[in-house]
């Protein structure tokens, strides 16, 4: 719930994206395939709203009509995420495995799945190789803004922290952990 009226702007969006998909207003004219862009937000905010079971007949039913560029590592991303929001992190694990980081759109958004997959299933010598790599990522990459920096590098500090508190290298407080999340 968005404010003290007890709106909640996440059902509505999830309401619209169902006007969008029911209508097929998606559909450019140019080309038939489904925009990548709405599919993510679509994927996330079913996902978000624990609506499992529509959300999976989605990726079903629009992954099939993405560009075929992407169509394969949309799917697995899909059911990556999707196993890691049922709390199946080792099946999640199984599918990020399979995507090819063709599009970037799926890096950040991998990266941060990774990062919390690993985290769950105590993965930590993954996970910070993995933060290496995802800070020089985000140094050397001029396609994200300072803001959507900025996030990644707050959310990398948090599971970093959650790591040493977790396996106590360091003295990391719950508070420091929540001020970066």
């Amino acid at each position: 719930v968005d404010n003290k009226s007890g709106f909640d702007f996440r059902k509505e969006l999830f309401s619209i994206y169902k006007y969008i998909l029911a209508n097929k207003y998606y559909v450019m004219g140019v080309h038939d395939y489904f925009p990548i862009q709405l599919y993510r937000l679509v994927l996330k905010l079913g996902l978000d709203l624990k609506k499992f079971k529509w959300t999976l007949e989605f990726i079903k039913k629009y992954n099939p009509m993405l560009n075929s560029d992407c169509r394969l590592n949309m799917y697995n991303y899909s059911l990556a995420e999707y196993y890691f929001q049922k709390k199946r992190f080792d099946e999640a694990l199984r599918y990020f495995h399979k995507i090819e980081l063709n599009h970037f759109i799926l890096r950040v958004d991998l990266k941060n799945l990774m990062l919390k997959t690993y985290y769950e299933l105590d993965l930590f010598e993954n996970a910070i190789s993995l933060i290496d790599s995802y800070k020089h990522f985000l140094s050397n990459t001029e396609v994200l803004s300072d803001i959507e920096k900025r996030k990644c590098k707050y959310f990398i500090l948090a599971v970093q922290n959650m790591i040493k508190y977790k396996t106590s290298i360091k003295s990391v407080s719950k508070h420091q952990i929540k001020e970066y999340l």
